[in-house]
């Protein structure tokens, strides 16, 4: 036979013999075919937490034994223990890991194998705020301060992140903040610390790793800064004035008059909305220009006491009792009396009454006057004393239709009866001259005249307009020029064009506000409803009610105010703008798109400065640098 023939022969013989006992070394144990034998994993694999898997099924298995494990997969850690029944190793990632187990008899023989698969899985990390002391706000409704439910722009807050399930090693928190978002503390511990200057949506993230690195999850937090530090400067103001205002009405219960009425004065400018405080104010004021005459009075009472005036001495004591009753006063009027015993008491009485009526009627107390003229006359009937009590009825009763016409006038008035309003007024003045109805009467005239001026002026205007080829314009000025001053040829003018014009759509016609023509109570109603709006954050709607009173009263310190709100909108605006330009880069941020969203930090500077963005700006420009300076892989 040809030599090479034998040796291919030879080779061919050789592996068929080897594979055979591969073969029967790969079989199982013939004893142990039926056996239950397998891995078991003890509990969830996470990423970066050991992992013990264990033999079960090893009862048929003889003494001395031998396990053989063989692992692929990323994992770190992989040890033997329990004389090889359990493997522990820890996972790095979420891939798939290939667990398999040999086992040999003391001889070497393959008894059996087993097999597993396993992926861990991320932990999953959630973030909520901490319970804190709660913020306070001032409820100037319910007189008391009250927790806010919202965040407060300027404060601290604290967050707390946990792994779920929990994480049995020690593990790092890596924080990060947006860029208009300050962190004030974190050191790689699951609580942190952040705060936001302005009101807006902040975003945390946090990353976790254990002590070798090994990334175990993420969680991330949007909180929304809703309450600014105007408002809770405000709060501090309504607080410290409504306090204000509970001690010195004490002080003034105490009869500290002056001192009281200055801590009140202080609250009142503090906090001018509160109606109680406004109006113990008001109240305060009066009643102490009323105890400042009574101390006048008294000092008049006590020289006449030295000079023996007994009776004069007396009227003046009363006459202070009725201006401001007090106990002091009262105590000296009796002191008085009594030294005064010898003197016809009725008659001394009879002229006390006298006396009192007059004052009452001094100080404007006519009713008062009236009923004590009344007890006078039936004690001791007098003609003075009954001219008295004539003149009073009539003056009584001319003060209240006076009073009627004026409430009749401010009706019309607001009716838009303007010239029915300025007769009803007249006829008030002439029965009770009035310093304020009189200004407010002349205001009214003047407020006529100039509405009849702009009216005519109006329709000149809308005839030219008409003769221009522009009906529609003419019709708005002829409608403006109606609701000034109503004529029938107006009228007319303006039931002409709308057949003309068919139902075609014009503008709206501009009112008496419009032009700046009004009083100045107009002027003032249209200050306090810019001001309620501007309470409630309408500022471009304040603005316009700002302007129309500004058009009417031409106050300086208005038009200070009206340049002041025209910036602060314009501040607000631009940081509106600007915390949406953040928000944007935020996002892009996220996405790893960290060029795009480098312009559009520097693109929300242009619109609104800011120093946390400023900051943040300069980490980014330095980790893109670096990013760009490390060697592609």
């Amino acid at each position: 036979m040809d030599p090479r023939k034998r040796t291919i022969k030879n080779v061919v013989a050789l592996f068929f013999t080897l594979f055979l006992c591969l073969f029967a070394i790969l079989q199982p144990h013939p004893a142990l075919a039926n056996s239950s034998f397998e891995i078991v994993q003890e509990d969830e694999a996470y990423v970066g937490q050991e992992v013990s898997l264990f033999l079960e099924g090893l009862e048929s298995f003889p003494e001395g034994t031998l396990y053989e494990w063989s692992f692929s997969g990323a994992a770190k850690g992989i040890s033997l223990r329990e004389g090889g029944t359990c493997c522990a190793f820890t996972p790095i990632d979420v891939s798939i890991a290939q667990a398999s187990v040999v086992a040999r008899s003391p001889q070497g023989d393959i008894l059996q194998k087993a097999e597993l698969s396993l992926s861990a899985k991320e932990f999953e990390v959630r973030v909520h705020i901490l319970e804190q002391e709660p913020f306070l706000l001032w409820a100037p409704s319910a007189k008391e301060d009250v927790p806010a439910d919202r965040l407060v722009a300027g404060e601290p807050i604290h967050v707390l992140a946990e792994l779920i399930p929990e994480f049995k090693g020690k593990a790092r928190f890596l924080w990060r903040a947006d860029a208009s978002t300050a962190l004030l503390k974190s050191e790689e511990g699951p609580e942190a610390t952040f705060s936001r200057s302005e009101i807006g949506e902040s975003e945390l993230t946090v990353s976790v790793v254990n002590e070798e690195g090994i990334f175990l999850g993420q969680g991330n937090l949007s909180a929304d800064i809703s309450i600014s530090r105007a408002e809770v400067q405000a709060s501090n103001r309504r607080r410290e004035a409504w306090h204000k205002w509970l001690t010195h009405k004490k002080l003034w219960d105490e009869k500290r008059y002056e001192e009281a009425l200055k801590g009140v004065q202080a609250a009142a400018k503090l906090d001018p909305d509160t109606p109680e405080i406004a109006e113990g104010l008001k109240s305060m004021t009066a009643d102490f220009k009323r105890i400042q005459r009574l101390a006048l009075i008294r000092e008049k009472a006590e020289v006449m006491l030295r000079e023996n005036k007994l009776s004069e001495a007396l009227t003046t004591y009363r006459r202070g009792f009725v201006v401001w009753p007090t106990e002091e006063t009262q105590a000296d009027i009796k002191k008085v009396e009594t030294a005064i015993l010898d003197l016809k008491i009725k008659e001394q009485e009879i002229e006390w009454l006298r006396d009192t009526a007059a004052t009452y009627e001094q100080e404007g107390f006519f009713k008062e006057a009236l009923e004590i003229y009344q007890q006078t006359q039936e004690a001791s009937p007098s003609q003075e004393v009954s001219e008295r009590v004539k003149l009073l009825t009539q003056k009584l009763s001319s003060l209240g239709e006076a009073e009627r016409l004026a409430e009749e006038g401010k009706d019309l008035e607001k009716k838009g009866k303007l010239s029915e309003a300025l007769e009803s007024y007249r006829a008030s003045l002439k029965l009770r001259p009035d310093a304020e109805l009189k200004d407010h009467t002349s205001d009214l005239e003047n407020v006529l005249k100039e509405r009849k001026t702009r009216a005519a002026a109006l329709v000149q205007e809308g005839i030219s307009l008409y003769r221009k080829k522009d009906p529609s314009e003419a019709l708005a000025r002829f409608k403006e020029s109606q609701l000034l001053w109503p004529l029938p040829e107006t009228k007319k003018r303006i039931t002409a064009l709308e057949k003309e014009l068919k139902g075609a759509p014009s503008r709206a016609p501009r009112t008496a506000k419009d032009f700046g023509i009004g009083t100045k109570a107009d002027a003032s109603r249209l200050f306090r409803e810019g001001d309620a709006l501007y309470q409630k954050g309408l500022y471009r709607e304040a603005l316009e009610h700002y302007r129309k009173s500004y058009g009417i009263s031409k106050d300086p310190k208005l038009a200070e105010w009206i340049q002041r709100v025209e910036v602060s909108l314009k501040e607000y605006e631009a940081i509106r703008k600007a915390n949406e330009t953040i928000k944007a880069a935020n996002n892009l941020y996220n996405l790893g798109r960290h060029k795009e969203a480098l312009a559009k930090y520097k693109e929300s500077l242009k619109i609104h400065a800011n120093a946390e963005v400023i900051t943040f700006i300069k980490q980014l420009e330095a980790m893109i640098a670096k990013s760009e300076q490390e060697p592609k892989q």
